[in-house]
């Protein structure tokens, strides 16, 4: 959606540009402001359509660009250039429908892998019905955890090759933080199954995760592992 989105934005600010007032520039002078920004619009537009992976003429590109600039005879009628867009947008809607189906299915493969390989090492890992898998680190002799309660915890979030990605250890106070208010579902549902005082490590699939979008610095599809220590229920 992102590149059918950035397909009609591109064009759209095409058209808007062209019917501004031309302001022709006496020199170019690097640094001044509204150089600065001109350059950065081109750089941003030109890096989002090599990012997007679509195949097209760039000098033809340009020409069009130019004459849209400045308000010059189009090659289309109207209807012509819609009907072009309408194709074109449809054509990136199929390619990214795709794109997104086959990362999925790597996804999943990867993750039926990484999950058997881990129940094989390690007998301490079990699944949970939601459908993650976790560890028994610490039990604890407080109360379960619900939806609503305010939890102070800490955590430790990692990528499954051990790269830390977020932690309270060392870096800041406990979290005080109500449990689902917001949170992601596996780690909601993870935290109704500690009791205050115990100490787990979860095995998150994508989609109980950050799922196909991801979040930050934590790609799209990514399974993640997080520890919790889990202090004080109120």
């Amino acid at each position: 959606m992102k590149r059918v989105f950035f397909a009609a934005s591109l064009l759209v600010l095409c058209c808007v540009f062209a019917c501004r007032p031309s302001h022709p520039r006496a020199s170019y002078v690097a640094g001044e402001p509204f150089d600065t920004m001109s350059w950065v619009l081109g750089q941003s537009r030109a890096m989002q359509l090599m990012e997007s992976e679509l195949h097209f003429d760039t000098a033809t590109f340009v020409r069009a660009m130019v004459a849209t600039f400045r308000g010059e005879a189009q090659p289309f009628s109207q209807a012509e250039y819609e009907r072009y867009l309408t194709a074109l947008n449809l054509q990136l809607a199929v390619e990214e429908h795709s794109k997104r189906q086959n990362q999925q299915a790597t996804a999943v493969e990867r993750e039926r892998n990484y999950f058997a390989e881990l129940v094989r090492t390690n007998p301490n890992v079990k699944r949970a019905n939601a459908g993650f898998y976790y560890e028994v680190l610490r039990t604890g002799k407080g109360r379960n955890g619900q939806i609503g309660d305010v939890a102070v915890f800490d955590f430790r979030a990692m990528f499954t090759n051990g790269q830390i990605q977020e932690q309270t250890y060392g870096n800041r106070a406990s979290l005080l933080h109500v449990i689902g208010n917001p949170m992601f579902p596996g780690l909601q549902q993870g935290m109704c199954m500690m009791n205050a005082g115990s100490l787990y490590r979860f095995y998150f699939p994508y989609e109980l995760a950050f799922g196909e979008t991801g979040a930050d610095d934590i790609p799209p599809y990514t399974t993640m592992i997080y520890e919790v220590e889990l202090h004080e229920l109120k």
